[in-house]
């Protein structure tokens, strides 16, 4: 009875001081300043504070039930919907609705760079490269088939793949006007100056992992079977044939040994890592993650706390996330945010709790019925903005 009447306080309290009231259907996470959210058949952004952005008729991409929200300096792709489907029919828009790109095209993201496909020649489609300003960088108009057909680095440096299957890449430079021959079989995105890409070694008969520089010059040879993660804090975690991991610098050399089960990439000058499995000593359970610096030293012990999600890819996640927060559980699924600027550790009371962005989790919880309900958090926990219906 007295854990039911701490809930009853608890929900009470988390509900109704200071909350704004979002009066929508379905909330999205946050991106970039913004979020989507839906009313009925109507879909907009809000701010971080709660404020709808006044623009007309937005119709946004979709992938996997996921909405394509907001990039980088207020702009998105609006997918103009004309009765039946039909692709092709998307454009970009900015802050005040406009469109910079007209509602003709299958547009897509990769590596923050937008790749405009024109399908108006249905056998010979060409593909432009926008940057981030929606400022075109790169044209053509090969007819290529694969999955990815082009995979832009830099402003200057474009893979673009050939015909064959498998698909191999080669390197175009824009303003030097050169290329390399089809040599490659995929790549990172590009970080710190480094560009994370596999080669095909003919001595070896397989592709492996090295590093590039800007210029597209060999700065660490292919040497590695198992992808590297990328460079941050000047250091990038690598795994071992014997499946132990560990960090080089941007020379190759060994700055963290490779004797850890589990890590992954550094930001702002931190990492996660797992030193041993599950243990109990004395009663205590200790699951073996730690934070570490980037001198390889521990400046937190998780104990028996672990990450909400374990990802298997090491070489794309950080699991510290941009807000420079960690989300974490115990065995008994209570969630907890570990606030790595001050490592102050906050108890939460929410059902699920998402990644952060723009300072902002999509979380869920009980309301004061015990109905499940969503809203937005801080990186202290406390619940700011909760999805709510108008009372007439």
């Amino acid at each position: 009875m007295k854990k039911l009447i701490f809930l009853s306080v608890f929900l009470i309290s988390l509900v109704s001081f200071g909350q704004k009231k979002l009066y929508v259907d379905e909330l999205g996470h946050f991106q970039n300043g913004y979020a989507v959210v839906r009313k009925g058949n109507v879909v907009a952004f809000i701010d971080t504070i709660g404020n709808e952005l006044k623009i007309d008729n937005v119709q946004l991409k979709r992938i996997d039930n996921s909405y394509i929200g907001m990039q980088k300096n207020g702009f998105f792709i609006n997918t103009e919907e004309k009765g039946i489907s039909i692709k092709g029919e998307q454009g970009i828009r900015n802050l005040k609705g406009d469109y910079v790109i007209p509602p003709k095209y299958n547009i897509t993201m990769l590596n923050d760079f937008y790749i405009v496909e024109d399908r108006s020649n249905i056998l010979e489609p060409s593909f432009s490269v926008l940057d981030e300003n929606c400022n075109s960088i790169f044209e053509t108009s090969d007819p290529l088939r694969v999955k990815r057909p082009i995979i832009p680095l830099t402003n200057n440096i474009i893979a673009v793949a050939n015909k064959g299957y498998p698909a191999r890449y080669k390197l175009i430079f824009i303003a030097e006007n050169r290329e390399t021959d089809y040599i490659y079989g995929d790549f990172g995105k590009i970080k710190n100056g480094l560009i994370k890409a596999s080669k095909y070694v003919k001595s070896e008969g397989k592709f492996k992992w090295g590093f590039l520089d800007e210029k597209g010059q060999k700065v660490i040879d292919f040497i590695y079977t198992n992808p590297p993660g990328d460079f941050d804090s000047n250091l990038a975690v690598v795994k071992n044939l014997e499946g132990k991991f560990g960090y080089i610098n941007n020379k190759n050399e060994i700055v963290i040994e490779t004797n850890l089960i589990a890590a992954y990439g550094f930001i702002q000058g931190k990492a996660l890592v797992r030193v041993h499995k599950y243990q109990k000593k004395d009663g205590e359970v200790n699951n073996g993650y730690r934070i570490i610096n980037n001198k390889g030293e521990i400046i937190y012990d998780l104990k028996d706390l672990k990450p909400n999600h374990i990802s298997h890819e090491y070489y794309k996640k950080t699991i510290i996330e941009k807000n420079n927060i960690i989300r974490l559980k115990n065995s008994k699924s209570e969630k907890f945010i570990l606030d790595l600027d001050n490592l102050e550790l906050i108890k939460v009371e929410f059902i699920q709790i998402n990644k952060f962005d723009s300072g902002l989790s999509l979380v869920k919880f009980y309301d004061t019925k015990r109905k499940r309900q969503d809203g937005y958090a801080n990186k202290k926990g406390e619940l700011i903005m909760i999805k709510s219906k108008r009372e007439f």
